[in-house]
């Protein structure tokens, strides 16, 4: 006979589910302490040393995690490991979005513009406003609450202004 019996199935089947568990890796049965719980770790505003406010969170490619929290500087970076502040002008940061060139885009008080990283891997923030005051000089952009990523465009949002930045072109666009 080349095929094995109906018991034999059963016998085999048996033995399969049986021994399979043991076939796993330990780290398939790790659980969390509770059945249904993501694993989100909060952080208290004592660890990160800034304001209970985190009015945006954008995370760059590297998986950095960076905060617009309602303290100055304004700006947190959470590298997995350790917090650090960024100076945004003193200024509170609003929001944060990445745009599509990978960069963190910030607006804040008066201000809009992004992060850049110099040779020694210190973050900076790059203003937007010169490029702002050469379109409408007299432009009075108050609070910039939200900057919002679309495809290569970012568009910043004040009760004043939605200015939208092309990332490609690296010009802007202004409604008032």
């Amino acid at each position: 006979r080349i095929l094995p019996s109906n018991m034999q199935m059963k016998r085999l089947k048996l033995l399969f589910f049986l021994l399979f568990p043991f076939l796993l890796p330990p780290s398939c049965f790790a659980q969390y302490e509770e059945l249904g719980q993501f694993p989100i770790r909060h952080y208290t505003p004592e660890e990160y040393g800034g304001n209970p406010f985190v009015f945006g969170t954008a995370s760059d490619s590297t998986g950095r995690l960076f905060l617009a929290n309602y303290s100055t500087p304004g700006l947190m970076k959470y590298d997995g490991v350790q917090w650090e502040e960024i100076n945004i002008n003193n200024l509170i940061a609003w929001d944060v979005a990445k745009g599509a060139d990978h960069k963190i885009y910030i607006s804040s008080t008066d201000d809009l513009g992004y992060l850049e990283v110099d040779s020694l891997g210190v973050y900076y923030f790059e203003s937007l406003v010169p490029l702002v005051a050469a379109q409408d000089s007299s432009l009075n952009l108050g609070q910039m609450r939200q900057v919002v990523a679309q495809k290569q465009f970012l568009y910043f949002r004040s009760a004043n202004a939605v200015i939208r930045y092309d990332v490609e072109n690296k010009d802007l666009k202004i409604w008032t």
